[in-house]
């Protein structure tokens, strides 16, 4: 059995095309969050780093990887639910801002050297904690 690939292509690229503005903005930045967390594994990989302990590039590629691909997720999933205009703006544009922050927040301080989590040695690590915190706070609820 062979797989359309063509087809198949056609019909994720028909989503770009046919997205909304949000969407689109939401696929992009799950496209830049997938592509950090390729880039943290290469650099991991060829580098010759460890997969394990709090200060691995491990969580920049966990978080670039899983966070865009759940991004791009939702955008698809968004597209097939009724929602106002408004409503989908706000939701999608919160959750893209979300993924973004975090990932950042963790690619940051992997590269600082320092745990990305319960981290609250210096001033500056106590702040990236807080808005790690309240990122993930007011996105639950």
């Amino acid at each position: 059995m062979t797989v359309p690939l063509g087809k198949i292509a056609r019909s994720l690229w028909s989503f770009w095309d046919n997205g909304r503005k949000v969407e689109r903005t939401a696929y992009l930045m799950g496209t830049l969050l997938l592509v950090s967390g390729l880039l943290h594994l290469v650099i991991l990989t060829v580098g010759g780093g460890t997969w394990m302990g709090p200060l691995s590039l491990r969580k920049p590629t966990t978080f670039g990887l899983s966070f865009g691909l759940t991004l791009m997720t939702i955008a698809w999933v968004s597209s097939f639910l009724r929602l106002g205009a408004r409503v989908r703006v706000i939701l999608l544009s919160l959750f893209t801002i979300a993924c973004a922050i975090e990932t950042a927040l963790v690619s940051l301080q992997a590269w600082r050297g320092v745990p990305s989590h319960y981290n609250v040695e210096t001033t500056f690590d106590v702040t990236v904690q807080g808005v790690a915190d309240f990122d993930r706070s007011d996105a639950t609820t």
